[in-house]
């Protein structure tokens, strides 16, 4: 190729020209930054500029040499931009540069396309400080094959920086112009036959002159497409990213310009030409749209140009839910509705309830809980049904409502109580009564379901009350067990009660308004005989009788119609208090059935033979077994005040002769008295034999009560196949008694300190003895450890003091691993235990989350090995209460965690 265009390059100063015709042309366009398309009147300094050549002939051509001068007589200055060359690299000498040239498509006289081959185009420099100052002269020759004919067409582009130093005010000016190459014309054309000519140029002679300008720093702009809004909860927050260039490069930044919104507008420079702006809500921008101004500048120019974003702040309106919508009450009682439950989407709102007017009585709500409360009077029965709303609001969106029902009757609810008895010795029976102490509606019948303790209470008959025998009831019975199973839910003891005021039987019709004529303190509905347990362990007991519920036909009252039957309202538990009778409330009408806690919801929705009304409030009583040392001094025999004289002595024998008659009107203490041995038997001849040891000075009296600090606490542990046995003791300890039920083998006790041991394992009873003939004790800390192949549990202890006298002693196991259990209600309202069993000393983490995995609260401490238990009271961390449904508890202590899921229902 090279050798085709020095071919050229010498037929051109060889050949004389010949002026061929006038519709051969080049013509000259200066553009910028390769916009070939739009043509400059101005050069500016810094910005990429080419002047571009455009060819026309009517002949086919084989080749051409272009020459040109780039000058400027104020100078201003090009510099030249390989940028783009059709040929890769650097000059390959001093003398050449590459030019970017334009491929074009020529249309040939018969049709066809022809791609022009410019591959042997070769340009050359030089300063041709003899044309002009500062200037450079480009030329360039080529040939071709058959260069057909065409109209005038882009083909050579040169490119270049006008550059030089130029005032921000200042015109100077850059010329170009043909320049002939050696001795040759300025441009000359070579046919297809090789002969010469020079083609017509379409600027004026003397070239082109283009002023230079300096160029002022341009702004960066912002992308196009940008996000022009965005949507925020007042509760949180949101963003969006922008963007933005610079022509000359510059380092970008972006700021905020200002905010109409009240929350806090915040614009995060990224440092690379974007940013992220974002916006947090509050409740005053809901309703009120957002604008926000972000501005982008450079070094050069500040403030450049701003961008508008609209921010629409939204709002959840709250929610709320009345509960039960019918709610029967009865004049003269106090109503509490503790199921109206609001909730908001939005955690940052507080939420307010309110009764919506008219009121229809002197009703309350809590503004903060929602809890409803009426204490009703006779005028509230006017308009028996009250249709009651109730407003919430988060304090932005409009109050939302809902309403419910209640009844205001022309009755006052029955109370049934079990009587608390206090002070019963055991080994008596006694007659339990059941009162009805209030409701002023007749009642036609009722059917009482009570649980117990067998353990400590032998149930032996029920008979109706002498109050209602007196009215003429024709109809009692009871019987053992409720009807159904229930499983491991049922109590070990139950009692069915059920009366009526007749049977079918004709036209015998008792008076059923017996209440009406009750005395103020009530009257007895049923007597419940027991008997009270001789097992010393029951000593000092409260054996507690419950109402209980299987179903929602249990613990009712049938007025006299039969047409309305009220289930239980509230229920309560006995609890004694500075010496006080108290009673606390345990309704939880959720828990459903079996269950201690009243009727549960679903009573109240049936429809198949009406609807039941919550009318009867039901309080537990019991038994209270007393302390046989409250009633005795161990040998005072005759109960004068002075234990262990002949005098006891004597009546004592009497005893044995003639029997309980011997004690006189104190049967009760002299036989308590009577146990002078400690054995936990009284009236024993052994009694009698110590009695008159102690008389006679043989032998030392046992004192009333353990001696004080004389506690024997036995804590076991099954690790590895190894029962540990530690004591703590306020006393030293002369020996100790332990029974191990046990499953598998057992081996030899292993003692931890100088006392002496013996044991004997038979039908999986592991009894073991620890004792000493001389000086040695029973001290707190590690006692013993077994050998266990299997399970073994500790069923009983037995030890007794240096001196003889017996300790009183309590036994724990403590877990043998980590775990965690069920929490206890559950489902629950309000409150509820959660516990877990530590293996050794450790610190602990209780985590609560909701069914979405946020955290609500924690609690944590640090405890010995053992059952741990927290109290939550469905609370968050903030002692916000929290509203109902499924929760999760996550226990976590040392490398150990275990989660278990709960139901908080109001």
């Amino acid at each position: 190729m090279k050798r085709l265009i020095v071919l050229l390059a010498t037929l051109l100063l060889s050949f004389g020209l010949t002026y061929g015709q006038t519709q051969n042309m080049v013509s000259l366009k200066a553009c910028e930054d390769g916009k070939i398309t739009e043509p400059l009147d101005t050069l500016r300094t810094g910005i990429a500029s080419s002047f571009v050549v455009a060819l026309e002939n009517d002949q086919l051509l084989g080749g051409m040499g272009l020459g040109f001068v780039i000058w400027s007589d104020d100078g201003a200055t090009w510099t030249w931009n390989d940028t783009g060359n059709s040929k890769p690299g650097p000059p390959s000498t001093a003398t050449e540069f590459y030019v970017r040239k334009l491929a074009g498509t020529r249309m040939s006289v018969d049709g066809d396309d022809d791609i022009w081959d410019m591959g042997g185009f070769l340009v050359t420099y030089k300063d041709v400080d003899n044309v002009s100052p500062d200037s450079i002269m480009v030329g360039g020759v080529a040939m071709y094959v058959g260069l057909p004919v065409g109209p005038l067409e882009d083909m050579v582009e040169l490119l270049g920086i006008p550059g030089g130093t130029v005032d921000p005010d200042e015109v100077k000016t850059l010329c170009i112009d043909s320049v002939q190459i050696a001795d040759a014309a300025p441009f000359v054309y070579v046919d297809e036959t090789g002969a010469t000519f020079v083609p017509l140029v379409a600027w004026a002679e003397g070239g082109l002159c283009y002023p230079v300008t300096n160029v002022r720093n341009l702004c960066p702009e912002f992308a196009d497409g940008l996000p022009t809004a965005m949507t925020v909860d007042h509760c949180g927050s949101n963003s969006v990213g922008l963007s933005a260039t610079d022509k000359e490069g510059n380092a970008i930044s972006f700021k905020l310009g200002g905010t109409t919104g009240t929350g806090a507008a915040i614009v995060t420079d990224h440092g690379d030409g974007t940013c992220t702006v974002s916006y947090t809500g509050t409740a005053a921008d809901v309703g009120s749209p957002v604008t926000i101004d972000v501005i982008v500048e450079d070094a050069f120019n500040p403030d450049c140009d701003s961008w508008p974003l609209t921010v629409t702040v939204t709002n959840n309106a709250p929610t709320i839910d009345c509960g039960l919508d019918y709610n029967p009450i009865g004049f003269d009682a106090i109503m509490v509705k503790d199921d109206i439950v609001g909730s908001d989407a939005d955690d940052c709102d507080g939420l307010a309830y309110a009764l919506v007017p008219p009121l229809t009585g002197d009703q309350a709500i809590d503004g903060s809980t929602g809890v409803f409360t009426w204490t009703t009077t006779m005028d509230d029965i006017a308009t028996s049904e009250h249709i009651i709303t109730v407003s919430i609001t988060d304090g932005i969106a409009d109050p939302v409502t809902c309403t419910f029902r209640i009844d205001v009757l022309l009755t006052e609810p029955y109370e049934l109580v079990i009587e608390k008895m206090h002070d019963v010795i055991q080994g008596h029976y006694v007659d339990l009564p059941i009162w009805i102490t209030k409701g002023s509606e007749e009642m036609g019948g009722f059917d009482l379901l009570l649980a117990y303790d067998p353990t400590v209470l032998t149930f032996t008959e029920a008979s109706l009350g002498t109050f209602f025998q007196n009215c003429g009831w024709e109809y009692f019975t009871y019987r053992y067990g409720s009807h159904g199973n229930c499983g491991n839910g049922c109590p070990s003891g139950e009692i069915r009660v059920v009366g009526m005021a007749e049977t079918n039987n004709g036209p015998v019709h008792p008076d059923a308004v017996c209440l009406e004529n009750a005395d103020e303190d009530g009257e007895i509905l049923v007597n419940l005989t027991f008997f009270v347990t001789t097992d010393v362990n029951a000593n000092g007991q409260f054996a507690q009788v419950s109402f209980f519920w299987m179903d929602c036909g249990d613990n009712v009252i049938s007025v006299a119609s039969g047409d309305t039957l009220a289930i239980s309202r509230f229920v309560y538990n006995y609890y004694g208090s500075d010496g006080m009778d108290s009673y606390i409330e345990v309704t939880d009408n959720t828990w459903g059935f079996p269950g201690m806690y009243g009727a549960a919801v679903s009573c109240e929705t049936r429809t198949d033979k009406g609807r039941p009304i919550r009318f009867i409030d039901l309080f537990n009583g019991g038994i209270d077994i007393i302390d046989k040392d409250d009633i005795d001094d161990r040998g005072d025999i005759n109960m004068n005040g002075l234990p262990n004289e002949i005098a006891d002595a004597v009546m004592f024998t009497n005893y044995f002769i003639t029997g309980l008659s011997a004690f006189g009107n104190h049967v009760d203490g002299s036989i308590a008295a009577s146990d002078t041995n400690a054995d936990g038997t009284a009236l024993t001849i052994a009694d009698l034999v110590y009695l008159v040891r102690v008389i006679i000075g043989d032998a030392l009296p046992y004192a009333t009560k353990p001696a004080p600090g004389a506690l024997f606490d036995v804590k076991t542990q099954l690790v590895n196949g190894n029962m540990n046995v530690s004591v703590e003791t306020g006393v030293d300890a002369g020996a100790a008694l332990f029974v191990f039920d046990v499953s598998g083998d057992a081996g030899t006790p292993v003692l931890h300190n100088n006392m002496d041991v013996v044991s004997s394992f038979e039908n999986s009873e592991l009894r073991v003895l620890v004792y000493n003939i001389g000086s040695e004790a029973i001290t707190s800390g590690d006692l013993m450890t077994i050998p266990v192949n299997g399970n073994a549990e500790l069923i009983s202890v037995e030890a007794s003091d240096y001196n003889g006298s017996m300790m009183e002693s309590s036994f724990y196991a403590l877990p043998s691993n980590f775990s965690i259990n069920q929490n206890y209600p559950n489902p629950f309202k309000p409150t509820t235990n959660i516990s877990f069993n530590l293996s050794a000393a450790s610190d602990w983490t209780i985590e609560i989350y909701n069914i979405v995995g946020q955290r609500v609260n924690t609690f944590s401490g640090y405890s010995e090995a053992g059952t741990q238990k927290v109290v939550w009271d469905s609370k968050d961390a903030s002692g916000k209460s929290v509203a109902s449904g499924i929760y999760f508890y996550k226990v976590t202590a040392g490398a150990n965690s275990a989660t278990m899921k709960m139901v908080l229902m109001k």
